[in-house]
Parts: C-alpha cells; sequence; structure tokens
C-alpha cells in the first residue's frame, strides 16, 4: 500500500500540546494520528455500512440484504 500525506490546520498551542504528551509517551504525533485514524474508521464504518443500506432500501422500496 503506498503512502501518502494529510496536512491539516491546528491551534498552535494544542498541538505543541499534542506532541510534548506524544513524546512523554515514547510516540510521535503521525502515529498517534494514524493509530486516531484506524480506531476511529474500524469504530464507524459499521454505522456508514448500516445507514448506506438503509437509504439504498429507501431509494429501491425492497431490502437488499
Amino acid at each position: 500500500m503506498g503512502e501518502s500525506s494529510y496536512r491539516i490546520r491546528v491551534d498552535e498551542d494544542l498541538k505543541d500540546a499534542f506532541l510534548k504528551v506524544a513524546k512523554a509517551c515514547d510516540r510521535n504525533g503521525s502515529q498517534l494520528v494514524r493509530d486516531f485514524m484506524h480506531r476511529y474508521t474500524r469504530e464507524n464504518l459499521d454505522a456508514l455500512q448500516s445507514d448506506f443500506l438503509e437509504e439504498i432500501e429507501d431509494h429501491e422500496g425492497e431490502s437488499i440484504v
């Protein structure tokens, strides 16, 4: 799998505090952001799939599951 960059804007004080805490936990900011993205995606994917299936059912008038 290829790698990509994702640039975000964040308050400087928040960024500094985040990096300080990350360093204290022997992690870097990139590792923690990737961990968050994986966890967030895993926790919310099922809900999104359910919503999508409900939307399809509403538009077609019958269930596809």
